[in-house]
């Protein structure tokens, strides 16, 4: 099941994510697969575009319609070609294999079940050519509760494209360190009005390192790097907002 319910949030969803520190990282990996690629939880294309705007031979794969009517829309006003799938990625057939899969923006923890992380890599793991490589984003924990965790309300500000006015989006959110579940909400106000337009609950989980590391293995995966965001260092715990994982199959005799 999604954080968020992007149903309601994908006419907003561009407005409110403007990230751009993971495309030219996410651009060279897909060029150094040297074959077709895959995204999944893709959302509205903020990386799927420039992606096949490069060539790149991308399927992106969401459990959202109304997100990837959106990524339809841009491919159709440029002019582009890539396929998308409506489909959670715990249970998803393309019936193609891939020379790269990826998880961008942390979005893998949207999958709070044990069951559903499983599932989602053993997904990848029939996608991927024997050669391939899954690369996952994950949140670094203390990064992550340092800035906007529990008693550290997040405001945002941006504009809505649809009327033209400037939104307020405030985050509030509690962390159960027992079970590394992250809850609460995002509401959204016009600036000067005091009333929400829209309230969306919100939950995730984090994923510790050791956690993934285990999934990974018993995935039959092998861990190639985990890099501290989108840099060639390696990722330390605490130093680095976001850890980049980068597996590959595990090779049978």
């Amino acid at each position: 099941m999604p954080a968020l319910d992007y149903a309601r949030l994908a006419s907003l969803y561009d407005a409110m994510v403007t990230e751009r520190a993971d495309l030219d990282f996410f651009l060279d990996a897909a060029r150094q697969a040297d074959g077709p690629v895959a995204e999944f939880m893709a959302g509205t294309g903020r990386l799927a575009v420039p992606l096949a705007e490069a060539g790149v031979d991308i399927t992106c794969v969401d459990s959202s319609r109304e997100m990837l009517q959106i990524l339809d829309g841009k491919l159709v006003a440029k002019g582009l070609r890539a396929r998308t799938v409506c489909e959670d990625v715990t249970r998803v057939n393309i019936g193609s294999q891939f020379s790269l899969v990826f998880i961008a923006f942390h979005s893998f923890e949207e999958l709070v079940a044990d069951a559903d992380q499983r599932a989602c890599l053993d997904t990848v793991r029939r996608h991927l050519r024997a050669d391939g490589r899954f690369i996952c984003t994950l949140h670094d924990i203390p990064s992550r509760l340092a800035t906007v965790g529990p008693g550290k309300p997040g405001r945002w500000q941006f504009l809505d494209p649809r009327s033209g006015r400037q939104v307020t989006l405030s985050l509030e959110t509690e962390y159960d360190s027992q079970t590394d579940i992250m809850q609460g909400s995002e509401s959204f106000s016009y600036v000067g009005e005091s009333v929400p337009f829209l309230h969306v609950p919100l939950r995730f989980r984090l994923v510790r390192a050791d956690a993934f590391r285990q999934l990974a293995e018993d995935a039959r995966f092998v861990v190639e790097s985990v890099r501290a965001g989108f840099t060639g260092a390696e990722y330390r715990e605490g130093q680095s907002p976001t850890a980049v994982w980068t597996l590959r199959l595990r090779r049978t005799v």
